[in-house]
C-alpha cells in the first residue's frame, strides 16, 4: 500500500522540479553547477566518509581533471534519487551539506497482517564518493536501482568544468547494500562533453543498463558557421552483465534528442530486453517530442501538432 501511494507523488515532485530547471529553458542553455545546501546530516552512528578520500585531489580521467564548477547564485543540492528495494522498503539516496553522498533506508512498521507503514528513516549513511563533485538538482540527480541477487547501484553525473558537461559515475554493492565500491566512470568515452541525466535498471535477466544524454555526435559533426549541422544531442547505452563491475562498449541508441530531458525507465520493468524512451527533436520545427529510439522523423507541417509514426497511437505531442 506504502509503495502504490509514494510511487505517483514522488514521480509528480521530480516532474515538477524539471519543469522548473533552468537547464530545461531551451533545452540546453548553459547552466552552473550551484553550491550543496543541506539535505541530511549524517549522525556519529552513521559511516564516515575516509578523511584519506576528502583530502585527496581527483584523479584525471582520460586527459580532463574534474574539478567543482566556479559557483555563481548558490541553489539548494536538493535533487535526491527513490527507489523501493525488493524487500519493500524504501531508499533515498542524495547529496549533505558538506557534498557528500548519502544513503538512507526508510524503517517500516505495522500490526502483523496489516500493510505496512512508514515509522521513521535510519540516520544517513555516507558514502566514499572519492571527493567527487556530484549533480543534485532536478533532472541530474543521484539514482539507485536493485538487481535481483542482492545488487545495488548508485549512480551521478560529476559535473566538469565546462558548463554542461560531466562524467557518470557509479558505486556498486553485492551485499545488499551494506557496503560500496569505490566510484567508477561507467561510459568508454573521456571527452569533456555533455555525458549526463543517466537513468539505471536492471532487466529481468539481471542484466544493468545504464543509458544517458551524449554530445559526442554532436561535436563531430561538420559545422555550419558556428554551429554543429547535428540537432540537439543523442542517446547512448551500456550493458553491464556483471552487476556494474564492468561495462560493454558504449552504442548510440537514438539521434537528436533533448538535450536535458529526463529518459524514462518506467517501461524497462519486468523485461528481458529494456527499451528506454527519450525525447527527440523535430527536424522540421526544433522542438523536442517525445519519440522512442529508432523512430520515424515526426511527420507534420510546421506549427501543427508533432506526432512520430511510431508513437502516434500514444499521443506523441510536442514538449
Amino acid at each position: 500500500m506504502l509503495k502504490c501511494i509514494l510511487t505517483p507523488l514522488l514521480a509528480l515532485a521530480a516532474l515538477g522540479a524539471h519543469a522548473s530547471d533552468p537547464a530545461h529553458t531551451g533545452h540546453g542553455a548553459p547552466s552552473t553547477v550551484s553550491a550543496p545546501a543541506a539535505t541530511a546530516t549524517p549522525s556519529a552512528s552513521s559511516a564516515a566518509v575516509s578523511p584519506q578520500a576528502v583530502a585527496s585531489a581527483p584523479a584525471v580521467q582520460g586527459g580532463v581533471t574534474p574539478t567543482r564548477m566556479p559557483m555563481g547564485k548558490a541553489r539548494p543540492q536538493l535533487g535526491s534519487g527513490v527507489a523501493f528495494a525488493p524487500d519493500g522498503r524504501l531508499w533515498l539516496v542524495g547529496v549533505n551539506a558538506q557534498g557528500g553522498l548519502f544513503v538512507q533506508r526508510a524503517v517500516l512498521g505495522g500490526a502483523p497482517g496489516a500493510p505496512q507503514a512508514l515509522v521513521q528513516w535510519e540516520a544517513p549513511r555516507v558514502l566514499d564518493n572519492q571527493g567527487d563533485p556530484i549533480s543534485a538538482d532536478s533532472e541530474n540527480r543521484p539514482k539507485l536501482a536493485f538487481g535481483p541477487a542482492g545488487q545495488v547501484v548508485i549512480s551521478y553525473t560529476q559535473p566538469l568544468p565546462k558548463p554542461n558537461t560531466g562524467f557518470i559515475r557509479m558505486l556498486r554493492s553485492l551485499d545488499g547494500g551494506q557496503t560500496f565500491s569505490a566510484p567508477q566512470t561507467v561510459h568508454t568515452d573521456r571527452q569533456e562533453i555533455t555525458h549526463r541525466f543517466e537513468s539505471i535498471a536492471f532487466d529481468a535477466k539481471g542484466a544493468l543498463h545504464t543509458v544517458w544524454i551524449d554530445k559526442r555526435d554532436l561535436e563531430r559533426a561538420p559545422r555550419v558557421g558556428k554551429k554543429s549541422s547535428y540537432r540537439g544531442a543523442a542517446i547512448y547505452r551500456n550493458v553491464s552483465l556483471d552487476g556494474g563491475a564492468t561495462f560493454g562498449p558504449d552504442f548510440r541508441v537514438a539521434d537528436h534528442s533533448c538535450e536535458c530531458c529526463r529518459i524514462a525507465p518506467g517501461s524497462w520493468c519486468g523485461r528481458a530486453r529494456p527499451r528506454p524512451v527519450a525525447p527527440c527533436v523535430c527536424a522540421q520545427c526544433a522542438r523536442p517530442c517525445v519519440c522512442h529510439p529508432g523512430c520515424q522523423p515526426c511527420q507534420h507541417q510546421p506549427g501543427s501538432d508533432c506526432q512520430c509514426r511510431a508513437v502516434r497511437r500514444a499521443g506523441a505531442r510536442h514538449l
